[in-house]
């Protein structure tokens, strides 16, 4: 049999295929098992596909960077060729020197800054067709593709580079931080160490978005050029309370400084008793907007030299919760009530002693300062235990936010008797998570499912009173909680709040037939009775025939069935660690949002237990409620952190 193949240069190899390609019959049995397919690349120029290993004959040449699809067997130096990359088959053997392995020889990421022009390559060889070109002083992300060519993505098409003029970048963390000039200027610099040219000049107070360079240096862009400046000069924007504060200035005044630091500039000065509303800084010093020379400007201020309204100097502050339903809250120590707030609601207060906090609280609009009595409200300190984590995923707000709208999962909330559209601005402030802050009630979405709090099935009984079917379920709550490692007062009050409190039809059982899927509240033939206390599987077009459904697939005949069955439902589609479209939700937060799979996957999350995106909220109204009743727990809470806004 012989084989006249044409032989031009550069030809594609899917064109050579469609004008002969003869299938090789070989009787060679392979004496051991082939590994995996793999995808090479062409590096040869050209390079040859022959219809025998060791022959010197060819039936087809491909350009360099060619993709082709090959099995390795036991010829040490060859590999047999299946097809390319488009799925055209093809018999045939490779030289396994004239070929690279494919794309993802490195899985780590890492980020490097451009020292001089590169030419990116459509594939891994310097006489490849020109992609694209990187500026210097650019930074890029990529991959290492062997020793001497890294790959990135540029515009969905993936693009080869030399990366022998990139800088190392030694990124301590990709996130993007915020400082204030705390030094009274800096001088930015076009390379780390001090040296090279000067960038640009920033004054104290100004704030600045960064990246870690290394252990000295910080990075971050100035009109278009990338610059370093020290870590040094630099005062990290960490806040640790909530951004608007009513404070006054204590007896001595307060001062107000261009920087958070008593060293810098000082720009103004508060008289004592001075009110204003301020945001939280780094927990030390707090800032506010302060008219300087018919100019606004951020002023810092020392928050030992401010104090709660009417608190006395010495006054401590701490979180209080709500421990009984309908919490008055009043104008004046033993003074008239003017509103209520639900049991679990948390302030930040100030003790007055004498039995009573002052706190501000937002009514009509305006900020006012209320008191509560302790009777009413219970301090979250001495025997309960706070644990606080921050996980921090490699995607800015902004892109998740945006991944997100992509999707109609998460993108609705409840508005009259339908779901609706949400708007952007309202998606990415259900996914913000500054926006609900340290000791409110609705931080409670970032609380761990997988802790338990150590509740008695007889305290969880009384709490369960007068919650229609749910009423004395306290022993099954305690089982499901121990069995599947789920926090039981969660389990409490997701079922609270599906059920709406223990009346639903779900939860108080319908009938079903799994032949005809036929749901009624009263017996008929063949039908059995089941129950649902969590919503699984109630979904929106449908949600008592879905729900219903479920609970029989699952075998849910009676309350306490739904109760742990329900659990085991939960906790091995979203709180336990499985991969990454399942992974760890074990967050409210995370069961509706998951940033994990969104920062893994570049795209918005299937696997997302509702479709409100306020669902995770409004689970905390019940979950605040139930922990007010004890005076003894630990919370373990994991709040996100999204890369840069």
């Amino acid at each position: 049999m012989k084989y006249n193949m044409p032989l031009s240069k550069g030809q594609k190899l899917c064109a050579l295929l469609a004008l002969a390609i003869v299938t090789v019959i070989t009787s060679f049995f392979m004496t051991s098992t082939a590994l995996a397919d793999t995808l090479v690349y062409a590096k040869g120029n050209p390079t040859y596909i022959r219809p025998a290993k060791n022959s010197n004959r060819a039936i087809a040449k491909v350009d360099p960077g060619y993709q082709l699809i090959v099995k390795e067997n036991d010829y040490s130096s060859w590999y047999t060729v299946k097809s390319d990359s488009a799925g055209n088959k093809i018999s045939g053997y490779v030289y396994k020197d004239d070929v690279e392995t494919s794309i993802g020889g490195s899985d780590k990421i890492s980020t490097s800054v451009v020292n001089d022009r590169i030419i990116v390559k459509r594939y891994p060889f310097d006489n490849a067709e020109k992609l694209t070109e990187l500026d210097n002083g650019q930074y890029i992300k990529y991959n290492m593709y062997n020793s001497e060519w890294a790959w990135a993505n540029f515009n969905g098409t993936t693009g080869f580079f030399r990366v022998n003029n990139l800088s190392s970048f030694n990124n301590i963390g990709t996130k993007v931080l915020t400082g204030v000039v705390a030094s009274p200027e800096i001088i930015i610099k076009n390379t780390p160490n001090g040296g090279g040219a000067n960038l640009a000049k920033v004054s104290q107070g100004v704030f600045i978005k960064f990246l870690e360079f290394d252990s000295k240096y910080l990075v971050a862009q100035f009109n278009g050029k990338i610059g370093y400046f020290e870590k040094s000069e630099i005062s990290l924007y960490e806040p640790t309370k909530r951004e608007n504060m009513l404070m006054q200035a204590g007896s001595r005044g307060a001062k107000g400084y261009a920087a958070p630091s008593n060293s810098a500039n000082v720009l103004t000065t508060l008289k004592s008793g001075t009110q204003s509303m301020f945001a939280d800084f780094n927990g030390k010093y707090v800032m506010a907007y302060t008219k300087i020379n018919n100019q606004t400007r951020i002023v810092f201020f020392d928050i030992d030299d401010l104090i709660m309204p009417n608190q006395k100097p010495g006054e401590s502050s701490s979180w209080v919760i709500a421990a009984r339903p309908s919490a008055p809250i009043y104008d004046s120590v033993n003074g008239s009530r003017i509103a209520t707030v639900s049991k679990g609601a948390m302030f930040d207060t100030a003790s007055l002693g004498s039995g009573w906090y002052s706190t501000v609280i937002s009514i009509g609009g305006n900020a006012r300062t209320v008191y509560v009595s302790q009777k009413d409200f219970r301090p979250m300190s001495g025997s309960i235990t706070v644990v606080k984590h921050t996980t921090n995923y490699n995607i800015s707000l902004s892109d998740a936010v945006g991944n997100q709208l992509g999707k109609q999962n998460g993108n609705n909330y409840f508005a009259g008797n339908s779901f609706v559209s949400a708007p952007a601005s309202t998606v990415r402030y259900y996914m913000d998570p500054n926006n609900f802050p340290e000791g409110s009630t609705s931080y409670l979405q970032f609380l761990r499912l997988d802790k338990s709090a150590g509740i008695a099935p007889g305290a969880m009984n009384a709490q369960l009173k007068n919650m229609g079917v749910l009423a004395g379920q306290g022993q099954a709550f305690r089982e499901a909680s121990d069995r599947y490692k789920i926090n039981e007062l969660y389990l409490m009050s997701h079922a609270i709040h599906e059920t709406g409190r223990g009346t639903s039809n779900l939860a108080k059982g319908v009938y079903f037939d799994p032949i005809t899927n036929m749901v009624s509240y009263d017996y008929f033939p063949g039908a059995v009775k089941v129950y649902n206390v969590y919503g699984i599987g109630a979904v929106d077009n449908n949600p008592l025939q879905g729900g219903a459904k479920k609970a029989y697939e699952e075998g849910w005949t009676s309350v306490s069935k739904a109760v742990v069955g329900g659990a085991k439902f939960v906790a091995y589609n979203y709180i336990d660690s499985r991969d990454v479209t399942m992974s760890g939700q074990n967050t409210l937060y995370k069961m509706l949002w998951h940033p994990e799979y969104n920062a893994a996957k570049n795209t918005a999350p299937w696997h997302q237990y509702a479709t409100d995106i306020g669902w995770a909220n409004t689970q905390t109204y019940y979950l605040a409620a139930l922990y007010a009743d004890y005076e003894a727990y630990t919370m373990t809470f994991d709040v996100p952190s999204y890369n840069g806004n």
